[in-house]
C-alpha cells in the first residue's frame, strides 16, 4: 500500500500534509445525511443510477458515459484492469496510485518527468517550462515507448501545474498514436479559478479516449463518504462497467451526490479560498533564501529544501507543531521536498513565518 498525507500520532500537531480543506460543509449536509439513516434498511442503488442521472443533467454528457466510483481512487484501479492497457507512460511526479494500479495488472510503466522539462532563470523561486518544447518530448516519448496510455493529474499532485487543454490535446496530435488513451485525473479541477476551469474541459466522445476522473472527497471536505465518478466514451464506460463490483457507494454517498452538484456558492468560496491562500503562500515563501517553491494552481503548495536538509527540517517543523507530507515516495522527488496543503490563513501564515525562521537557522 503507498503511502499518503495524514499524521496519526499522539502529538497534538498541525497537519499540513492532507489537502483536505478546512472550509465548513455546506449548508444542509449533515440534516440530508441524518434523514438518510431511515433509509439504511434498504440496499442502495446497486448501479446509482439516479446520481449518474444527476451528475449526467449537471456536466452535460450522457449517463452511459458516466461511471461511480468509491473514491476517485477504486476507478484508477477499475481503469487498469479493465481497458487493455499495454504499456503506460506517466507524467511524474504525481499520485502514486497509478503506477501501483497499472503494475498490479502487469502493465509496462514507464515515468516521464516534468521536473526534468523545467529551467530556472536565476531566481531559485521562479520555476518556468517551455510548454511546446515540453509537448514535442512527451509525444516523443510516447512514440518511442510505443505506449498505449498516457497518465497525468490535472492540476498535478504534488507540483501544483496545470496543463491546458491546448497542451493536452497537442500532445495527442503530435504522438501520432492512433486511438491513444489519455487518463486524466481531475480530483482538484475544482480549485481552480473559475476563468481558468473553463479552459480545461476534453468533452470525452465516442471518436476520442480521453478519460476524466473527477472526485467530491476534497471540494466539500467529505474524504470519510468516498464519491469519485468518471467520464469516458461508451466503449470504456461499458468495460469499465463489467469489472465494476456492485453496490460500491453506500447510501450516503448516493443522496449527496445531487445534494453537491446543487453547491455552486460553496465551490465559489472553495475557488476563492484555495486562490488567495495558495497566492499568499507563495508570495511569503518565495521571500525565504535557499527554498524553491514550486508555482501551483491548487489547494497545496510544493517547496524543496537545500539538498540535504530535508531530515533536519522535517525534525524542526515538528518540534514546532507542524507536520507535512514528505515527498520520498514521488518519483523524481525525496527527502527534500514538502507538500504543504492549505489551512486556514492565520495557520498559512503562521507555518510560513516558522519555515523561514528554520530554513534561516540553518
Amino acid at each position: 500500500m503507498n503511502f499518503h498525507g495524514g499524521y496519526f500520532g499522539k502529538e497534538k500537531l498541525k497537519d499540513f500534509s492532507v489537502n483536505i480543506p478546512t472550509l465548513p460543509y455546506p449548508n444542509g449536509l449533515k440534516e440530508l445525511l441524518i434523514d438518510e439513516i431511515e433509509g439504511l434498511v434498504r440496499y442502495p442503488e446497486i448501479d446509482g443510477i439516479t446520481a449518474k442521472q444527476a451528475i449526467s443533467a449537471s456536466i452535460g454528457v450522457d449517463d452511459s458515459q458516466i461511471i461511480l466510483g468509491n473514491g476517485a481512487t477504486e476507478l484508477i484501479y477499475l481503469y487498469a484492469r479493465s481497458t487493455g492497457i499495454k504499456k503506460a507512460v506517466i507524467l511524474e511526479p504525481t499520485f502514486t496510485e497509478y503506477r501501483r494500479a497499472l503494475e498490479l495488472n502487469e502493465i509496462d510503466v514507464v515515468s516521464f518527468s516534468y521536473l526534468d522539462q523545467i529551467k530556472q532563470d536565476g531566481n531559485i523561486s521562479s520555476i518556468n517550462l517551455n510548454e511546446e518544447a515540453f509537448a514535442e518530448a512527451v509525444a516523443e516519448k510516447l512514440r518511442g515507448e510505443s505506449a498505449d496510455l498516457l497518465v497525468l493529474c490535472n492540476p498535478n499532485n504534488p507540483t501544483g501545474h496545470y496543463y491546458e487543454a491546448a497542451w493536452i490535446e497537442s500532445v495527442i496530435e503530435k504522438s501520432g498514436i492512433e486511438h491513444l488513451k489519455v487518463f486524466i485525473d481531475e480530483s482538484f479541477s475544482d480549485f481552480l479559478k473559475s476563468e481558468i476551469k473553463e479552459r480545461i474541459e476534453i468533452k470525452p466522445s465516442e471518436s476520442n479516449h480521453v478519460f476524466l476522473l473527477r472526485s467530491m472527497t476534497k471540494n466539500f471536505e467529505v474524504p470519510g463518504l468516498r464519491i469519485g465518478y468518471g467520464i469516458g466514451n461508451r466503449d470504456t464506460i461499458l468495460k469499465m462497467s463489467k469489472y465494476k463490483e456492485p453496490w460500491s457507494l453506500n447510501a450516503f454517498a448516493l443522496k449527496s451526490i445531487p445534494f453537491f452538484l446543487k453547491q455552486q456558492a460553496h465551490l465559489e468560496m472553495l475557488q476563492k479560498w484555495s486562490n488567495d491562500e495558495c497566492n499568499c503562500m507563495m508570495d511569503t515563501l518565495k521571500k525565504v533564501q535557499e527554498l524553491t517553491v514550486f508555482e501551483g494552481y491548487a489547494n497545496f503548495v510544493l517547496i524543496k529544501v537545500k539538498d540535504g536538509f530535508g531530515d533536519v527540517t522535517f525534525k524542526a517543523l515538528i518540534d514546532r507543531g507542524y507536520y507535512l507530507r514528505r515527498c520520498e515516495d514521488f518519483e523524481g522527488l525525496g527527502k527534500d521536498y514538502f507538500r504543504i496543503a492549505l489551512r486556514s490563513n492565520a495557520e498559512n501564515v503562521a507555518l510560513a513565518t516558522v519555515i523561514g525562521e528554520v530554513i534561516g537557522g540553518m
